[in-house]
């Protein structure tokens, strides 16, 4: 359930944003704030609304992120104060509009945008806009001064909005790249941890995803991480062909959930050599880390489609996990093989059978294999994401040497997200 600023200025508990919550927000009067901004209406006729919803989403998105709000008035005697719930009418296409505005309009392209519809009465709705905070801000977007147009960089300052100035702009820059060595020494630890957590003496698939803002809202219970690996499981099987559900069971099916720090992990230890041991953790900031022994048919040979299948495997936990934690924004991931034998080869083998036994002739050994590091947006469903994923694969098989996929379903459609 979603906990929006209107939730925090009323006292109330988490829940879904209806019109009598926002009907109590207009008579207790809940003020604008730097994350809260009542809109009379959202001018979708004019051409200078769309420039003014793309105003708003940036100032939220660079100062934090926050909630907008279209069809509640403010008080016309107590200034930035909700005033009457009025609706406005919305245009068709809303949800295509909106993602437009977030990945055209903006410098750069912003995801993670949520929105919900609460109707009023006839044609008259509320336009509830929830805009993630961002790192990857300043987010600029153009605007026309004195005949010119240029860029500018919104914030929220108080209840309003204004443009930043040369010395915010300097502060708002060197704090996103600080954000973003942050993420990548974040991956580069969890990435060295999870290598550690198998044994040795075996070739380990490692994978983690680090949300780029962290989203954690205190303990996780233990219920939710079994949701969140049942959810990915789930998922993983929708993107497989048939006759690859037992790789998702190996990696993700039957797991001894354990309390660690400030994350859950679920194992699975191996009773004999042919069964593979594997660990996910499941962290509360949103990260997630799979550790799985992929050498279990013959010592340092390891199987193309079942490196399909965990590549899916730790997206589609990533996903759920944003799922759980409402976060949609985007993740670095960090996946690849390791083992501590530097004198071994490791043989990458493609056929469809490889799990079963084949030969190293159909392989290409690998002395080292460099991880794949990509930066993912989760606000992708459906054909979008199958694609994203087989994307991803393909990247990481190639590493090993092999040139196509095995596991992972055609998609229907050959267009790709956004990345």
């Amino acid at each position: 359930m979603p906990f929006t600023p209107i939730h925090r200025a009323l006292g109330a508990e988490p829940s879904d944003i209806t019109v009598e919550l926002l009907r109590q927000a207009a008579a207790t009067g809940v003020p604008e704030t730097a994350d809260l901004e009542w809109k009379h209406t959202y001018n979708h006729h004019n051409p200078r609304g769309r420039d003014e919803l793309a105003k708003d989403i940036a100032a939220m998105a660079n100062s934090g992120g926050g909630t907008i709000v279209y069809g509640v008035a403010e008080d016309p005697d107590r200034k930035d104060l909700a005033g009457d719930v009025v609706g406005t009418r919305l245009p068709d296409g809303l949800d295509q509009m909106l993602h437009q505005v977030a990945w055209n309009d903006l410098r750069p392209s912003l995801s993670g945008i949520h929105h919900t519809v609460v109707p009023i009465e006839g044609d008259l709705s509320v336009l509830v806009v929830e805009v993630p905070g961002s790192p990857d801000a300043p987010h600029l977007v153009m605007r026309e001064q004195q005949d010119d147009r240029r860029f500018l960089a919104p914030q929220r300052a108080g209840a309003h909005t204004v443009f930043m100035t040369e010395r915010d702009l300097e502060r708002a820059y060197r704090e996103r790249f600080t954000r973003y060595q942050r993420t990548e020494q974040t991956v580069d630890r969890l990435f060295e941890q999870a290598s550690r957590e198998t044994h040795r003496d075996k070739v380990r698939f490692v994978g983690v995803a680090v949300p780029h803002a962290p989203v954690g809202r205190g303990r996780m219970e233990r219920r939710a991480a079994r949701e969140i690996v049942n959810t990915a499981q789930s998922s993983v099987n929708d993107l497989l062909d048939d006759g690859w559900s037992d790789a998702v069971e190996l990696a993700l099916g039957g797991w001894d959930v354990r309390n660690r720090l400030r994350r859950w992990t679920h194992s699975r230890r191996r009773h004999d050599q042919r069964v593979p041991e594997r660990i996910v953790s499941v962290h509360f900031d949103g990260a997630i880390a799979l550790t799985f022994d992929v050498d279990i048919n013959q010592p340092f040979e390891v199987s193309s489609p079942y490196m399909e299948a965990l590549l899916a495997s730790v997206l589609s936990l990533s996903r759920a996990s944003g799922q759980r934690l409402l976060y949609s924004g985007l993740v670095e991931i960090k996946v690849g093989l390791v083992w501590d034998d530097p004198e071994q080869n490791v043989w990458v083998l493609p056929q469809a059978h490889a799990w079963r036994g084949s030969s190293r002739l159909d392989g290409v050994p690998t002395a080292q294999f460099e991880p794949l590091i990509a930066t993912v947006p989760l606000d992708v469903d459906g054909e979008a994401f199958m694609v994203l994923t087989r994307e991803l694969a393909l990247d990481l098989v190639n590493i090993g040497g092999v040139t196509r996929l095995y596991a992972l379903r055609e998609p229907e459609t050959t267009s790709a997200p956004p990345r």
